[in-house]
């Protein structure tokens, strides 16, 4: 293997066993849909993180403020 151009020869050797480990992940589905999952919250949180609001409402959810929430008895039909 010829050294690439302005790679020193000691991250020859990373960059092969790098280039390995990804082609070896990419047989794994379930790698895939764990990235996915672990995108789709993080996209959830950072939407959530994102509103002026935040801190009220997750005040209001560990509180069960019932100004906001409606108990589940009462919104659930047969709900025990």
């Amino acid at each position: 293997m010829r050294p690439r151009a302005g790679i020193p020869l000691v991250h020859e050797g990373e960059e092969v066993n790098q280039d390995y480990r990804s082609a070896d992940a990419a047989h794994e589905l379930w790698r895939y849909r764990q990235l996915q999952e672990v995108l789709r919250l993080w996209h959830m949180r950072a939407t959530a993180y994102a509103r002026p609001d935040f801190a009220e409402r997750a005040r209001q959810a560990r509180t069960g403020d019932p100004a906001v929430f409606t108990p589940a008895d009462e919104a659930i039909p047969g709900w025990t």
